[in-house]
C-alpha cells in the first residue's frame, strides 16, 4: 500500500492506494470520515478499500491536525464541501512536493464511525457521486427524545474532554457554537433532499458497544437517514457480535458476517 499527504484548499489529508507495482491506479475511491476525537493515519477500514482496490482518501477536519481553520459545527460541513470540490477538480496537491496527483472523481463508497457518521449524513450532499453510505456506530444526533437517536453521550461534557486533551489537535471553536448540535437541538431540515446517486445505505453497530441504545438507533436512524438523503437508498441495520465501538474492532466483526463487501467498489 502507497499513502501520501496532501494540502489543497486549506484541507489536509491522508490517501492511500494499492501498490502500482500490483495493479494499475484505481478507477474509485472510498471516503472515510472519523470520529471526535480520532488519531488520523491507517486504520481497518483504510486498509480494506485499499484491499478491495479502491483509494482511499481521509480528510483532516478543518481546524484539525494539518488542516486550516477553526473546529466547528460549520467546519465539519465545510470540510465535506472542500473535499467535493476535489474530487470534481479530479487531484490534488501532495504536501511533500506540491506535485499534483490524480484521484478518481467517482466516490463508490463512503463511511463515516462514530461521531463522523453525523458528519457524513450532513455532508454528503457535497459529494453527489456517492453510490453506499456506511454508518459504523452511528452516533448520528444527540436528541434523546421525540425522536431518540440512542447515544449515551452527554455532548457539552465530550466537547470540555477534546479541548483539555487535544488543545493543539483540535482548535475548537466556542461551546456557544456547539450548544445545539451537541444537546440535540438541531431540527432535521425542512425540506428533504434525494441524493442523485445514493443507492445504499448500511448502518452497523456493534453487539458490545456501550454507547448506544440499541432499540432506539435501530427505531429512528432510518429518520434521519431519509431526511439528509431521501428514500430512494435502500437502508439495513446490523448489529455485529463480539464488537464494540472501536472501528478496528468493528472491521473483523463485519467479516465474519460477510458484511465487510459493503466497504468494496459499488456493483
Amino acid at each position: 500500500m502507497k499513502k501520501f499527504r496532501f494540502l489543497d484548499k486549506g484541507l489536509a489529508g491522508d490517501v492511500f492506494y494499492p501498490d502500482p507495482d500490483v495493479g494499475p491506479r484505481p478507477s474509485s475511491a472510498g471516503v472515510f470520515v472519523y470520529g471526535f476525537p480520532a488519531f488520523v493515519g491507517p486504520n481497518a477500514v483504510t486498509a480494506l478499500m485499499v484491499q478491495r482496490g479502491m483509494m482511499a482518501v481521509q480528510p483532516h477536519y478543518l481546524g484539525s491536525y494539518d488542516s486550516d481553520g477553526i473546529y466547528s459545527p460549520i467546519s465539519l460541513l465545510d470540510t465535506c464541501r472542500v473535499a467535493g470540490e476535489l474530487f470534481q477538480q479530479g487531484h490534488v496537491t501532495q504536501s511533500r512536493d506540491g506535485k499534483r496527483f490524480d484521484i478518481p472523481s467517482q466516490i463508490d463508497v463512503f463511511v463515516g464511525h462514530s461521531f463522523g457518521c453525523l458528519v457524513a449524513l450532513r455532508g454528503i450532499r457535497f459529494l453527489p457521486s456517492i453510490r453506499r453510505l456506511v454508518l459504523m456506530a452511528p452516533a448520528v444526533h444527540y436528541s434523546r427524545s421525540n425522536p431518540d437517536f440512542g447515544l449515551h453521550e452527554n455532548g457539552p461534557e465530550h466537547l470540555e474532554y477534546v479541548r483539555r486533551s487535544h488543545p493543539h489537535t483540535y482548535r475548537l471553536a466556542p461551546a456557544t457554537e456547539w450548544h445545539e448540535l451537541l444537546t440535540g437541538k438541531d431540527g432535521l431540515p425542512r425540506h428533504q433532499y434525494t441524493h442523485p446517486s445514493l443507492e445504499e445505505v448500511v448502518a452497523i453497530v456493534g453487539e458490545k458497544d456501550k454507547y448506544f441504545d440499541r432499540e432506539a438507533l435501530r427505531s429512528n436512524l432510518p429518520v434521519i437517514v431519509e431526511a439528509y438523503c431521501g428514500s430512494r437508498a435502500r437502508f439495513s441495520f446490523h448489529v455485529v457480535r463480539e464488537a464494540a465501538h472501536p472501528v478496528d474492532d468493528l472491521v473483523p466483526a463485519m467479516a465474519k458476517m460477510g458484511l465487510d463487501r459493503s466497504i468494496a467498489p459499488f456493483a
